[in-house]
């Protein structure tokens, strides 16, 4: 959907831009105006954001796509993706990938095995590190260059589902289906804090505040004080479906995707108070917002709105 102010209560109404082979799982805003899509089918799509022409696909996985993570630039555009082959793969696109358009297909530089169960987060940490979050309950910290699995990291009694890394990279946090923010120190890997979530935790997203917001089972979206192992709001009803994906528009307020809504909702932050939604023509599986401001998401007709 395109950019412009909010209108409450709806959004300006959703236009498709583009239309895939396969269901779109997962959204990350890439570099030069870009999106990346991640499909049912393990493609992942390079796509224009104003246009959503595909510039180029990402080729490796053997099934659904669930995590995307697009690494800070050394000239050439970085991507991490992971999902139901269990396997994270690096995919380097150039300029010259990116030139060619819809035709240019980009094989994976390096893949980083060792995940028992579906890969649900990526997040970059410092010193050329990245840490992943599988449903095998566990997080491993891997070495971007040599492929090495730096840690492996326990304390989850369920699925880890989301990452996030504060603002000064010293420390991750993790949250998963067992109800808990889990806090680890990005140097030691060692336990930091444990704080309890009122519901399972489905996806934590880091605020340009600093705070961590986290998409709760019950419906609502919960914002903590990591540093103060505090929850100082929550956003939305508990009457609501599972909040899987959650999405950060420049002026501060929050885009939700909850399991099985028609809509996608975005919330004042600071209030609660649901400001607009959009509603696609079919379910929407995912959210972004790129650096220009353009919305996009992601439904079950593999299409981009």
């Amino acid at each position: 959907m395109g950019g412009g102010a909010l209108d409450p209560p709806s959004l300006a109404t959703p236009r498709v831009l583009c239309k895939l082979g396969s269901t779109v799982y997962s959204l990350t805003p890439a570099p030069g105006g870009r999106v990346i899509a991640g499909c049912r089918s393990g493609v992942m799509a390079v796509l224009c954001a104003s246009t959503g022409v595909v510039q180029a696909t990402l080729a490796g996985h053997a099934s659904l796509v669930l995590s995307l993570c697009v690494l800070r630039g050394d000239g050439h555009m970085r991507v991490l993706s992971g999902g139901a082959d269990r396997v994270v793969r690096l995919h380097v696109v150039g300029a010259t990938a990116a030139a060619a358009g819809g035709g240019s297909v980009v094989q994976p530089t390096r893949e980083y095995s060792g995940h028992g169960n579906w890969v649900r987060a990526i997040v970059e940490l410092s010193g050329e590190r990245f840490a992943s979050a599988s449903d095998d309950t566990t997080i491993r910290i891997w070495a971007l260059e040599s492929g090495a699995c730096l840690a492996t990291v326990r304390g989850h009694r369920s699925c880890g589902l989301g990452l996030g890394v504060l603002s000064d990279e010293e420390q991750l946090v993790s949250a998963g289906y067992d109800k808990t923010l889990r806090v680890w120190d990005t140097r030691s890997y060692a336990a930091v804090a444990t704080i309890e979530a009122p519901s399972e935790v489905l996806a934590l997203l880091r605020l340009r505040d600093g705070s961590i917001a986290g998409g709760l089972q019950q419906g609502m979206v919960g914002v903590w004080n990591i540093s103060r192992h505090e929850l100082m709001r929550t956003l939305g009803s508990h009457k609501g479906s599972g909040i899987f994906r959650l999405a950060e528009l420049p002026d501060g307020r929050l885009a939700t995707v909850r399991s099985g809504s028609p809509d996608v909702r975005v919330w004042d932050a600071v209030s609660g108070a649901c400001v607009g939604t959009c509603t696609p023509s079919t379910a929407p599986l995912s959210c972004c917002v790129t650096a220009a401001g353009w919305r996009w998401a992601a439904t079950t007709a593999a299409c981009l709105c």
